[in-house]
């Protein structure tokens, strides 16, 4: 588990780093708010390349064990918490990909607040 604070793309990284996995990201599953689209549009830009590297959202990305997946989508259903999948961890070789709304997978070049760049 990671929070997501600086930039999806980049902390899924580095939880597919220290997890010695790939990792494939479902576009179309990416929660976006209808502000960020209202916004993006006014400003002619991509909201989904907002919700990918941009941080400061306060959200956790994890992952479960293939096992843990049902009782997972039990609780999610019973309302005990709040989430959705927007991906799977595929083999490691593979890095990180993103699959459109087409489905055609393209890697995800990671970006966003990197803590160790000089400024």
């Amino acid at each position: 588990m990671i929070d997501l604070s600086d930039g999806l793309s980049s902390d899924l990284g580095h939880l597919a780093d220290q997890s010695g996995v790939g990792a494939e990201l479902w576009a179309d599953r990416i929660p976006i708010s209808s502000a960020l689209k209202r916004y993006a549009k006014k400003i002619g830009a991509d909201p989904l390349s907002y919700a990918l590297h941009g941080g400061e959202d306060y959200e956790l990305l994890f992952s479960v064990p293939e096992k843990k997946q049902a009782l997972l989508e039990r609780l999610i259903r019973s309302g005990q918490i709040q989430a959705g999948p927007i991906g799977k961890l595929i083999e490691r070789g593979a890095g990180l990909l993103i699959k459109n709304r087409e489905g055609e997978r393209q890697p995800l070049v990671p970006r966003g607040y990197d803590h160790f760049k000089k400024r």
